[in-house]
């Protein structure tokens, strides 16, 4: 007698209750095309493309952010190679990932006279997007309801510190900061430096003017949870290249607290030859369980009027992040991904870790002690000139 009306119990709330996929999706900017790829996330790893296997987006389109909930994607393009007169295209992300243009399709950057927007980030709780500058202006945007972008009031922020060619984000959700790191390099050797802001209520930042730092690093990581950070630098000790990452607590005044002990010096494995540290060498996995140090091996030839760079191999090691914050003994693996690395990106699920390198994508599976397993024997096509990826979970 109640089976009949569980059972059409059951099917009442399955037909009234909104439809939603649960999956996660991975996309990826292909500068030299215009267009974005976009994949479906599989459990095991591996990446299946959609249809249409890519979207059409501005010219020179190089950075891209979804936001927390994973509803919309925005993508930065520059109309010119100086990336000056960009846009920000603005998509909504459907159930089945499938990427479709907002109204309006794009939104302009601010002109601040000379703006080169770098890359474009959005904050923790989805309210908000930035986008800095080579100029060291920060433009601040609005999530609506509806996705699209509506610029601030005012609609940029001056960074008290000198211009980067380039910069990397990070946002403490604890305190309601983000820390925006710029460097480069000139005639004289290299620069940079890192600058925390507080995000107020209305979005607008606030520079925090004693937590400016002057140093070569560049970039500043932080767990999701906002407690701890950590920065990488590289150096040379009796000639054998090692990879320094300090370990601090974060402050609500944008400055860190070091750690007892405060730094971690690893060798690389195997050693490396000439390799520039980037923003990509340090990763934070999901749920702040494990911390990943990428590292190619490298090799120079000498081309008569220029050197000729080769990757060898990928190196990568995962440290268990303890609760108090400090980085357990990193675990290295050595796989045969013979292509630069560009970026690398996480499923928010913790199951895979998707590099982005000059061929296309490269698919691990991420075990339960934080070691990862490659996905197959090539990396997946994507458009011309893959340069930024992300994975967000629907």
């Amino acid at each position: 007698m109640f089976k009949p009306l569980l059972f059409t119990l059951a099917l009442f709330l399955l037909l009234t209750v909104p439809a939603t996929a649960h999956g996660s999706f991975v996309y990826v900017t292909n500068y030299g095309d215009g267009t974005i790829s976009q994949f479906q996330a599989n459990s095991n790893g591996t990446l299946t493309a959609l249809n249409p296997p890519a979207v059409k987006a501005w010219p020179r389109c190089h950075s891209l952010a979804a936001d927390p909930s994973g509803r919309f994607l925005y993508v930065l393009s520059s109309l010119h190679w100086s990336r000056r007169n960009c846009c920000v295209s603005q998509f909504r992300i459907q159930a089945n990932g499938k990427l479709t243009p907002l109204s309006p399709p794009t939104v302009p950057t601010p002109d601040t006279g000379n703006a080169s927007p770098l890359l474009i980030t959005a904050e923790p709780s989805g309210r908000f997007v930035y986008v800095p500058g080579r100029d060291g202006f920060v433009a601040e945007y609005r999530i609506q309801k509806n996705g699209s972008l509506k610029t601030l009031m005012p609609s940029s922020v001056q960074l008290p510190s000198a211009p980067g060619d380039d910069c990397h984000v990070a946002y403490d959700r604890l305190h309601n900061l983000v820390y925006v790191s710029t460097y480069g390099h000139m005639m004289s050797g290299a620069y940079g430096g890192r600058q925390a802001l507080h995000i107020r209520r209305n979005g607008q930042l606030l520079v925090l003017p004693n937590s400016r730092t002057h140093d070569l690093s560049e970039g500043i990581f932080v767990t999701q949870s906002g407690r701890y950070a950590y920065i990488p630098s590289y150096y040379r000790d009796s000639e054998a290249p090692k990879i320094k990452v300090s370990e601090y607590r974060t402050d609500s005044d944008g400055r860190y607290v070091p750690l007892i002990p405060s730094r971690i010096s690893v060798p690389l494995n195997p050693p490396q030859v000439g390799l520039p540290l980037n923003a990509k060498t340090l990763l934070i996995g999901p749920h702040d369980r494990f911390c990943y140090l990428i590292s190619p091996s490298i090799h120079w030839e000498d081309a008569g009027t220029y050197n000729r760079r080769f990757v060898d191999s990928l190196s990568v090691a995962h440290c268990v992040i303890r609760p108090s914050g400090q980085l357990g003994r990193p675990v290295w693996q050595t796989f045969s991904v013979r292509s630069d690395i560009w970026e690398a990106v996480t499923d928010p699920s913790g199951r895979a870790l998707y590099l982005l390198t000059d061929n296309g994508v490269r698919p691990f599976r991420v075990n339960v002690n934080g070691s990862v397993s490659i996905v197959g024997t090539k990396s997946i096509r994507t458009g011309y000139g893959p340069h930024g990826v992300t994975c967000v979970s629907r």
